[in-house]
């Protein structure tokens, strides 16, 4: 029961860091999306966590506790288990949105790698020691500390990407370097993912959004040209240099 509040507690609180990145006031939060993202980490991610532990040590106990046996389950979890997980997590998130099966499946079928694609980056580094040296009974707390430094991480990234991203565009308008009118709206674009306005994965919300933010449209009476901030104002060369890697 306590597994299933922490996580509760903590799938709230990763939705109310992505709606605060998403540059929404706490008067403007969207609290039924919140609610339903904690109640899917109250009703599915705790208890379904819990025996997911047990279920990978006695699949794996006759590999031992080293090295291989380690290994063994951290594979398990990024492919085997991240494919449970995530149809539960949008089925009973979806259910709560009170949303049609075919558009469960059809938000599932669009995340499903992403959300892979974004946790790949971190949650490897973090299983060695969720398999390698944390106890069981300790794992999922473990997990749902690791799951707020990882949202609050990719949070911190974005925003300054954002930050940079904005403070480019305001120069090059300053300067008069583009061809077009002098009025510029800086293209802060918002996530667009399928999961956002159910409120989905948090990280996936957040690192997706980083990856469409830095657009820039200018725009003048006779028309409105947008694209990257960085084919708009020629800084490939310092993105590749100064950009976030992995």
């Amino acid at each position: 029961v306590s597994k299933a509040f922490i996580s509760g507690f903590v799938y709230g609180l990763g939705d109310l860091t992505a709606q605060t990145y998403e540059g929404k006031s706490i008067g403007s939060l969207d609290r039924g999306r919140m609610i339903r993202s904690a109640l899917t980490g109250l009703i599915a991610h705790g208890p379904c966590s819990h025996y997911w532990y047990i279920f990978a040590d006695d699949l794996c106990a006759p590999l031992g506790d080293g090295l291989v046996g380690t290994g063994a389950k951290l594979l398990l979890d990024q492919t085997v288990w991240a494919f449970i997980w995530l149809s539960i997590y949008y089925a009973v998130l979806g259910g709560l949105n009170f949303d049609s099966p075919q558009k469960i499946v059809k938000t599932f079928k669009a995340s499903f790698l992403p959300v892979c694609l974004v946790g790949w980056r971190f949650w490897p580094f973090v299983h060695i020691f969720t398999y390698g040296f944390i106890p069981q009974q300790h794992r999922l707390l473990w997990v749902d500390v690791c799951e707020i430094v990882w949202v609050t991480i990719l949070s911190y990234v974005g925003n300054q990407k954002r930050k940079e991203a904005l403070e480019t565009s305001l120069e090059q308008v300053e300067e008069g370097n583009e061809d077009v009118g002098p009025v510029a709206v800086i293209g802060q674009v918002s996530c667009a993912l399928p999961t956002a306005v159910s409120g989905g994965n948090p990280a996936e919300e957040i690192a997706r959004s980083m990856e469409i933010e830095r657009t820039v449209c200018i725009q003048n009476k006779d028309e409105t040209i947008c694209a990257p901030a960085e084919v708009m104002f020629g800084k490939e060369g310092e993105e590749a240099n100064g950009g976030w890697e992995d």
